[in-house]
């Protein structure tokens, strides 16, 4: 029993640290790559997934836009897409939600590269050079989000492509809360064990 209450409180008092103090933002920092925006051949947009309702997901979105707003700066001639083929109830896939956004924004047809290959980070890079290496393209400018930059940018540059980090949010500016601190915590987990699992297969 007194192991079990030991183990209760070095539990509590380690989620109590993690939601009230910056601890996560700090254990995060090794997994951050420092954005280096200039001009590349193409503009790469990675997934992040889709609604039952064919909405794309708040990440989706917001790697989405980042993309588009690079694309419309000048920052390169192509914006490649990503979406596996994994469709919503409304019928739409990632792709498909991605690709309306970019007419939507009026960006040309001939602009637009789609890949719908691949629902791993390991399977999605292997289309998106393809594609890539189909049109000549050899330095990429990669949208994804902050915390799986590290792991991405190391996948595609074993692919053969030269990455300029262009990271869709900052996740260290952000928590203020216990709320933002706790999904940190989740979310370096998630994204530190999953770059350690690359490493131990020999991906990066």
């Amino acid at each position: 029993m007194n192991i079990l209450k030991w183990v209760g409180v070095t539990a509590l008092s380690g989620f109590l640290i993690s939601v009230t103090t910056p601890l996560w933002s700090y254990l995060a920092r090794p997994l951050v790559v420092e954005p280096s925006l200039a001009h590349a051949d193409a503009i790469v947009v990675l997934a992040a997934g889709i609604e039952p309702s064919g909405s794309l997901s708040s990440e989706s979105l917001r790697r989405a836009v980042h993309g588009l707003q690079l694309f419309k700066r000048g920052f390169a001639p192509v914006i490649l897409l990503s979406g596996p083929r994994g469709r919503s109830r409304a019928g739409r896939s990632e792709a498909d939600a991605r690709l309306d956004l970019a007419l939507h924004w009026g960006v040309p047809a001939d602009h637009i590269v789609v890949v719908s290959q691949g629902t791993t980070t390991w399977d999605e890079t292997q289309a998106i050079a393809s594609a890539l290496s189909a049109r000549r393209a050899s330095t990429a400018l990669l949208v994804t989000s902050s915390l799986h930059m590290k792991r991405a940018r190391a996948v595609l540059e074993r692919r053969g492509v030269t990455v300029l980090p262009a990271p869709s949010d900052d996740y260290l500016g952000v928590p203020r809360s216990p709320q933002q601190r706790f999904f940190l915590m989740l979310r370096v987990l998630e994204q530190g064990a999953a770059y350690l699992r690359y490493r131990a297969a020999g991906y990066i």
